[in-house]
This record gives C-alpha cells, sequence and structure tokens, in this order.
C-alpha cells in the first residue's frame, strides 16, 4: 500500500535528528564527491592534453624560425608517434636548412675567387690597349675587353648578393636603413 504524507506515522525528535543528520551527510558527501571529481578530472585532463600543449608551442617556435624544437616523447600511442615524428621532420628540416646555408656560402666563396682575378685581367688588358694607337687592335680589345668586364661586373653584383644571403643566413646583425620611395634596385 502507499502512504500518503497525512498517513505517515509521526517521527520522534530522535528519529528527527537522525533524518537531518543524514541528509546533512548526504549533502556533504556529495558536495566532497563533486569536488574530489572535478579535481581527478582536472588533473586528468591536464594530464592528457600537456602533450598536446607542448607540440603545440614547438610548432608555434618553428613558426617564428627556431626549426630545431624537440618535444618529450610521454606515451608510446598514437600522440606518442606524432611526437617522434615532430621531432625527426624538425631535426631534418634544421639540418636540411643548415645545409642550404652551407652551400650558399660555398657557392658565393668559390665564384668570388676566380671573379677576382677575372676582374684583375681585364683591367690589365684594358689598361695596356687603352693608349694603344694601332687602330687593329684596339677596337676589336677594347670591345670584348668593355663586354666581359661589365659580365664581370654583374657577376661580381651576383655573387655579392650570395655573400650578403650567406651573412644573413648565418644570423649575423641584419643592418636596416630607410629607402626613399622610387629607389631603382639593381637587377
Amino acid at each position: 500500500t502507499v502512504l500518503e504524507p497525512q498517513d505517515a506515522p509521526a517521527l520522534s525528535a530522535r528519529e528527527q535528528r537522525f533524518l537531518t543528520f543524514l541528509d546533512r551527510v548526504s549533502l556533504r558527501g556529495a558536495i566532497t564527491s563533486t569536488v574530489i571529481a572535478l579535481i581527478v578530472g582536472i588533473l586528468l585532463a591536464s594530464t592528457l592534453t600537456r602533450p598536446l600543449r607542448e607540440l603545440t608551442a614547438a610548432i608555434r617556435s618553428m613558426a617564428r624560425g627556431e626549426l630545431e624544437q624537440e618535444v618529450p616523447v610521454r606515451s608510446e600511442d598514437e600522440l606518442g608517434t606524432l611526437t617522434v615524428a615532430f621531432n625527426q621532420m624538425s631535426a631534418d628540416l634544421a639540418q636540411a636548412n643548415e645545409a642550404r646555408r652551407q652551400m650558399t656560402a660555398d657557392i658565393a666563396h668559390d665564384l668570388r675567387t676566380p671573379l677576382t682575378a677575372l676582374a684583375a685581367c681585364l683591367d690589365r688588358v684594358h689598361e695596356r690597349y687603352a693608349t694603344s694607337r694601332n687602330p687593329n687592335d684596339l677596337g676589336v680589345v677594347m670591345n670584348a675587353v668593355s663586354v666581359a668586364r661589365q659580365d664581370g661586373q654583374r657577376l661580381q653584383t651576383l655573387v655579392d648578393d650570395l655573400f650578403e644571403l650567406a651573412r644573413l643566413d648565418a644570423s649575423e646583425d641584419l643592418v636596416l636603413e630607410p629607402v626613399p620611395p622610387g629607389l631603382q634596385f639593381r637587377t
């Protein structure tokens, strides 16, 4: 049978205190359980998302130009595999970038030496025949020397640009200078 509230037996003072005590204990237990569950949840979430936060920070560092990044591998699951792959990619990228820098510096150095010798030789020929009075020699030689000197100067400009690129790649300080509008750049 179902008891209606008006049919319920009257509780003694002792029973009433016991029910009040049970209500308080139940409420305290529920609050304590909720607080503990929240703390454990926050700790678990923090632990589980830490590798993702570390990977994200490393990716942002790479975007700023700091190519060699290493993130600690904290697990052997898919996230650990991703971290290992990221670390390998970062190392390979840094190594390729260093090889490119070295190649640029080597090319610039290897080109500068023969260009300097060529320019000196052409200058000597130019000086010798600039005062020549023989019309047969003078026209042909001066024209060839002039063309060779212009091409040598153009190559020298390219090599100087390569040296500047190599210097900047080597992380030497960049000097910023104001440039007036309408300035023509060399090509």
